[in-house]
């Protein structure tokens, strides 16, 4: 039986004996298998907070502010924050958090912009002053310590009454 052809099958079985896969088949058991591989990766997004369990945004210091010294020896500090959060704390100063108006962050914003810190640490020589004030001041990368005498005090005498004033006008008080 040199050319004999072995018949085929019936169209209902295969060589395994079973019916063929419809059309079809093989794209629906692709589906199926990326659906169920997505299911079973762990997702990398973390679960939704609710609003009381969300943290802040840490915000950038805009300004660092200590007064001591005076007729009581006393030390008072402020820090405000970027976004108008601020804590004060000292001896003559009512110690708390407060948040700034609008209007005083934005005049201490361009105060601190406008201030010109090489003039702002210029002290007069041999400053002697028993019941002076110092001010230790920051911001960003800008600091000067001084008792606001001579072109110094002239320099920084807005920003210290505005700084004052936004103690004053704070809820603390």
């Amino acid at each position: 039986m040199a050319g004999a052809q072995t018949p085929p099958l019936p169209r209902s079985e295969n060589r395994w004996g079973s019916s063929p896969r419809p059309k079809g088949m093989k794209t629906l058991w692709l589906v199926v298998g990326l659906l169920f591989v997505t299911a079973c990766t762990e997702s990398q997004t973390p679960p939704s907070q609710s609003p009381a369990d969300r943290q802040p945004a840490p915000t950038s210091v805009l300004l660092t502010y200590e007064r001591s010294g005076g007729f009581t020896g006393s030390t008072d500090g402020l820090t405000i924050r970027s976004d108008g959060r601020a804590t004060i704390s000292g001896d003559q100063f009512p110690s708390g958090r407060f948040t700034l108006s609008d209007a005083h962050l934005t005049e201490l914003q361009r105060e601190l912009s406008d201030l010109d810190w090489a003039r702002a640490a210029d002290e007069p020589p041999n400053v002697v002053c028993a019941d002076c004030f110092v001010y230790d001041i920051s911001s960003g990368q800008q600091r000067v310590t001084t008792t606001a005498n001579g072109q110094s005090g002239r320099e920084l005498g807005d920003l210290l009454a505005l700084v004052e004033e936004i103690i004053a006008t704070s809820d603390l008080r």
